[in-house]
């Protein structure tokens, strides 16, 4: 596969600044845990990227060898990896790609705010909300990542009480399962496996999961499943294909970026600003996709009017090359810190960025550092090693054309020196982030990871700060009220989905004029 990539040893020494003199002697490092060095991102690029694809596609072909009547061939996950572009590689092995989903599993992560189980009301609110919103996001990228037009299969959704070994979890209500249920629909999902109809035997998962109890013949969970069934499949034609309309908002994910990251000290901000930003979307009434750099030839970038880039911290040359092309047709790119700081295998740019990335953004690097939480323990940030290392929390102020505005900074702040772009984002006196004009569009820079806002130290400035970005970016909520909304399209009729994300009853005008 290195021979394929490089062509020559000499090529990849030059690419990897190594000195092998035979490919023998090419191996990554066999201790638990590995540097992040260019041989190893290639060995765990190759692992997920090329092997594991390789047994797929051979199993899908043995499949289809030996099935007289040529049905579909997919393969399963327990969940999409967010953040990676994997996922777009195995989906293309077999016919699609499906995956499990268990919304009462976990629907929090580590560092994400979590109300105490002392305020009843707010923790239960918190809950249901984190439950619908993992939903959203595991099949909004799981559609994403398929093929056009090609199905997307909830292959095992929670149908009652996770339950592992002693630890038993709440069993779902029909409110729980409907909820669950068209928060999938509204993301695309063509079709549901609910795991399991019986109660499980297995000592490891003991009467867990089943929309049936260990006896008796019903329960309301199972009487909501069926009725859901019979009134999804009255529009097969909406419900059981691929009818999702399409986004205006697309979150760029690059595998060679997250293979990289993940060999970091402090990995996981990458994946964690991806899934805040599906967060601060969803909440602001914005459907979003997901686009993967190595498969950008796939899609019209002109569809979207935004695309959000998380992390950008690894970015090659060609990609940035790409973008600038998207801007200059008109639209808005908006990236997070350090576009290109490191290159593919793993060095530093000189000049702390990209030179594609300085170009498009019109900008020169002027400082970095990590920026403390707001509260003690951190969650993602370690011990400082001595004073100083830390600048003390603080809200980002907008100015130009996002004046008036305010956003938190989370983990980095970069300054920036402006070369031909304009500040929106000040730190004090330091531009702490800019926007460009190139060609019809504009090229927006964050001088740190916003998308951690959506999760974690929850407040209301930054997502005002979001929804202000994207109305000058020509994006608006599909409805604009507080309801959310998502739909399914065919040419002949259309399904709309409408999401109550708060506490308290909601009643509002919505209009359904074409």
């Amino acid at each position: 596969w290195l021979r394929s990539e490089y062509g020559d040893l000499d090529t990849l020494n030059r690419t990897w600044n190594t000195r092998y003199s035979d490919w023998e002697d090419v191996m990554p490092d066999r201790g638990t845990r590995q540097s992040p060095c260019a041989v190893n991102i290639a060995w765990a690029y190759y692992m997920d990227n090329v092997q594991i694809p390789r047994v797929l596609r051979a199993r899908a072909e043995a499949l289809r060898d030996a099935d007289p009547l040529h049905r579909p061939v997919f393969a399963h996950k327990a969940a999409p990896t967010i953040g990676a572009g994997q996922d777009w590689t195995y989906a293309r092995c077999q016919d699609f790609l499906g995956s499990s989903c268990y919304p009462a599993w976990s629907p929090f992560q580590p560092w994400d705010d979590r109300p105490t189980p002392v305020d009843e009301a707010a923790y239960h609110h918190a809950s249901l909300l984190a439950e619908m919103y993992s939903v959203a996001l595991q099949y909004d990228y799981l559609r994403s990542c398929q093929a056009p037009g090609k199905p997307v299969w909830a292959a095992e959704f929670q149908g009652g009480p996770v339950n592992t070994g002693l630890h038993k979890g709440r069993v779902p209500s029909a409110e729980d399962l409907r909820r669950w249920v068209l928060t999938a629909v509204g993301s695309g999902v063509t079709a549901l496996s609910f795991w399991v109809t019986r109660a499980e035997i297995m000592a490891g998962e003991t009467n867990g999961f089943s929309l049936l109890d260990s006896t008796g013949d019903t329960t309301s969970r199972f009487e909501e499943a069926s009725r859901l069934g019979q009134l999804l499949n009255t529009h097969p034609d909406l419900f059981g294909q691929p009818t999702w309309p399409g986004a205006p908002v697309a979150l760029l994910v690059d595998e060679w970026n997250w293979q990289l990251e993940r060999l970091l000290d402090l990995p996981g901000q990458l994946p964690y600003s991806v899934r805040g930003w599906h967060r601060l979307l969803w909440e602001a009434g914005i459907p979003v996709d997901f686009l993967e750099a190595r498969h950008l030839q796939e899609t019209d970038l002109s569809r979207y009017p935004a695309l959000v880039w998380p992390f950008p911290l690894s970015a090659s040359e060609d990609l940035v090359q790409t973008l600038s092309a998207y801007v200059a047709a008109g639209g808005n790119l908006i990236s997070e810190a350090c576009p290109g700081r490191l290159s593919r295998q793993a060095f530093a740019s000189r000049g702390e960025l990209s030179p594609a990335a300085r170009e498009l953004f019109g900008v020169e690097h002027a400082g970095l550092v990590m920026v403390s939480e707001p509260e003690r323990p951190h969650r993602w940030l370690p011990r400082e090693r001595t004073w100083g290392e830390f600048a003390p929390p603080a809200f980002l102020r907008g100015t130009g054309l996002l004046d008036g505005q305010q956003a938190r900074a989370d983990f980095y702040l970069e300054t920036f020196t402006c070369r031909g772009c304009e500040p929106c984002l000040l730190a004090g006196d330091a531009v702490a982030g800019t926007v460009r004009q190139v060609g019809s569009g504009r090229a927006w820079l964050l001088g740190t990871l916003l998308g951690h806002s959506g999760t974690a130290y929850r407040e209301e400035h930054t997502p005002a700060f979001v929804r202000a970005l994207l109305a000058r970016s020509g994006v608006s909520p599909a409805h604009p009220g507080r309801l959310l909304l998502r739909k399914r399209v065919t040419p002949a009729v259309e399904a709309w989905l409408f999401t109550n994300p708060l506490p308290v009853a909601v009643t509002e005008q919505v209009h359904v004029a074409g």
